[in-house]
């Protein structure tokens, strides 16, 4: 069993992290230092959701959140999040970041729920309910990246959760082993390291080490295991240039299956960055091309909820291409992935993927590719491009 001592500090490490736009790492703001749940309003917002409110909107459209999917939540799923108090903190932290009346009230949320998290484990006697725990911080993990915080340091602490069962499942068939490793799968897809821009911690290639060599569609992603063994490979700076182009031969073509568009979108988006590195003397731009196609067709028909898929190619396609019109496709994407609902205003100005685009834009006007990541890295921390 794991040790409790390896999760008793969650709320000592988030206040210790870097913040986006900071060049070192101030204290967590008072919002957030919180010692007790607060019951007041933080606010004087005459329209402050509630946290019911909160929580039905995670029933609505919170899958959109977690995963890139327009399937809803069951009902037993919501049961296991409405049943835990802190797992409940952690839902309305997180659609507190999409849906609350201001972004004071939002951060006296997250602090709840940073809080709430580090009691949960400071009181277990045992670690002996690790998926209630692996959920919980991977909600904190998501409330953390849209608030603007460091979080990728997390991922060492949910593997340790995950080690309980690394032996059990290893011990498994190979064909079994799929249906025994969620967690594994979840916390491999949030530390591929291609789609983290500005990283605070280091890769450990979870999904390399101990998800790859399987079949089917993983849950959370929406793409296929033998694509996500692939990107794996990019993430580790293997080349694999000739995989990625077979693999994408074989895609189906077929123009009215969104997923399978998608899938490609990702192994254009791998492709171009693997002739970046192996084979700076190809025309990548060809790629370019094809994702700029293909991009346009998807985000014209794609349901709003599922625009958040977009957000990695979409971000490759606006870095790298220089053909006329590219940045209007690319914004139209972007702003639409970041803002789903037009009626709601943007809580964390500055933070979103359309924000980051601009601010690439900018860079490249009179920076090196070089210097614009150093100069990324000091206005955004730990980002993931999804």
């Amino acid at each position: 069993m794991v040790a409790l001592d390896a999760f008793k500090s969650v709320a000592n490490v988030m206040r210790s992290t870097p913040r986006a736009g900071d060049n070192t790492a101030p204290p967590i703001p008072a919002a957030l230092n919180q010692q007790q749940p607060s019951l007041d309003s933080p606010c004087q917002c005459e329209q402050r959701p509630t946290s019911e409110e909160l929580f039905q909107l995670f029933i609505d459209e919170g899958h959109n959140v977690l995963q890139w999917s327009s399937e809803p939540i069951s009902p037993d799923e919501a049961a296991i999040w409405r049943s835990n108090p802190t797992l409940w903190a952690g839902i309305e932290a997180l659609m507190s970041t999409f849906y609350d009346c201001c972004q004071v009230s939002s951060l006296s949320r997250v602090g709840n729920a940073i809080t709430s998290t580090s009691r949960y484990i400071d009181l277990r006697p045992s670690v002996g309910d690790p998926e209630t725990c692996q959920r919980m911080m991977v909600v904190l993990t998501q409330v953390s990246l849209r608030a603007g915080y460091a979080w990728t340091h997390l991922l060492n602490q949910m593997l340790l959760y995950a080690e309980d069962s690394l032996l059990k499942v290893q011990k498994l068939p190979h064909n079994e082993q799929t249906a025994q490793t969620p967690l594994l799968e979840v916390i491999g897809g949030l530390d591929m390291n291609i789609w983290v821009l500005c990283r605070r911690s280091p890769p450990l290639h979870i999904w390399a080490r101990y998800c790859s060599g399987r079949q089917g569609v993983e849950e959370i992603t929406g793409l296929p295991r033998p694509l996500l063994d692939l990107i794996a490979q990019v993430s580790l700076q293997q080349d694999v240039i000739a995989e990625l182009e077979h693999y994408i031969d074989d895609l189906p073509i077929s123009p009215t299956e969104h997923h399978e568009r998608i899938w490609k979108c990702y192994t254009l988006a791998a492709l171009h960055d693997q002739y970046r590195h192996f084979a700076p003397q190809r025309d990548a731009q060809p790629l370019l091309d094809r994702l700029a196609t293909i991009l346009s067709e998807l985000h014209q028909t794609l349901h709003k909820s599922n625009l958040r898929a977009l957000i990695w190619p979409a971000y490759v396609l606006g870095r790298y291409s220089s053909r006329p019109g590219i940045s209007c496709l690319v914004s139209e994407v972007l702003r639409k992935a970041s803002t789903p609902d037009q009626l709601r205003r943007v809580l964390y100005y500055g933070l979103t993927p359309y924000d980051l685009i601009q601010t690439v834009w900018k860079l490249q006007a009179t920076e090196t590719e070089e210097d614009i990541d150093t100069i990324l890295s000091q206005q955004f921390v730990d980002y993931g491009l999804w």
